[in-house]
């Protein structure tokens, strides 16, 4: 394990934010949250964007009262996408980042 990976393995789970980059995403997307659900700790956050997801996958995230939803208005790539997550998660004080992709 390197030294990055320890800390973050050390890090307490309030200062990290989940971040789940999603396009079209709709039939995985319910267990995917459901496993976040149940993480003990519970991460700070779950920061999830719809990447101009064209199924059902923004009105699923619509639903979710507990994750703060970003949305780019038409497909721009799995690296916006992750680039969009990790502005927003820095912007409310979040030091670790976890990427999840849906």
């Amino acid at each position: 394990m390197d030294a990055l990976t320890e800390g973050a393995a050390r890090a307490p789970a309030h200062r990290m934010a989940v971040a789940v980059p999603c396009w079209n995403e709709e039939r995985r997307l319910p267990a995917l949250l459901a496993a976040l659900r149940a993480l003990d700790p519970a991460p700070g956050a779950i920061l999830a964007v719809d990447d101009g997801s064209d199924d059902g996958t923004a009105a699923l995230l619509d639903r979710a009262d507990d994750l703060a939803l970003l949305r780019h208005g038409r497909n721009e790539g799995l690296g916006a996408g992750r680039n969009t997550l990790w502005r927003a998660a820095r912007e409310r004080g979040f030091p670790i980042v976890v990427y999840l992709d849906a």
